[in-house]
């Protein structure tokens, strides 16, 4: 990639400052130019991907609609409920409260239609809900974007699961 390749795939955001300013350096460019073409370029490149980000973000809602732990260790499958404005591929995730973090402990992608509710039930690991006492659970829906952005996430739920 050219130096004014690079200058406009970091203007478009299609890079980052770091990996711009690593590869106009090592393409020969000294650290202070690459540091000032960044620099000068940052507000139009952050602002130009904002936007986009903003604009392609749908409007989406998730709801848990498992409550009890006996039924999900059962059945295997902890179920919600989302809805979205924008048909398009997309991902649930399940995730329960460990130590110090949240551990996925299953997903599902599914392909939503606009404007219409849909029930998901998730393959779970079952072993992440036996035991005593209760489980905070944490269930997120995630868009799938065009590359290079992948999933991202949409909407969210937390329950605590007894």
């Amino acid at each position: 990639m050219s130096s004014e390749e690079l200058l406009v795939a970091y203007s478009e955001g299609l890079i980052t400052r770091r990996a711009l300013m690593r590869r106009l350096v090592a393409g020969g460019v000294t650290i202070g130019a690459a540091a000032t073409y960044a620099h000068v370029l940052a507000p139009q490149a952050r602002g130009e991907s904002e936007q986009l980000i903003r604009a392609e973000y749908p409007s989406a809602s998730l709801k848990i609609l498992s409550g009890r732990r006996k039924p999900i260790v059962k059945s295997e499958k902890f179920k919600v409920k989302v809805r979205t404005d924008r048909a398009g591929t997309y991902k649930v995730e399940v995730a329960v409260a460990g130590k110090r973090v949240y551990k996925k402990v299953g997903s599902k992608t599914v392909k939503l239609k606009a404007n219409k509710s849909k029930r998901v039930a998730v393959k779970i690991k079952k072993k992440k809900f036996k035991g005593k006492g209760s489980v905070d659970v944490y269930a997120s829906l995630l868009y799938k974007f065009p590359k290079p952005m992948g999933f991202r996430a949409t909407a969210a739920d937390h329950a605590t699961i007894t």
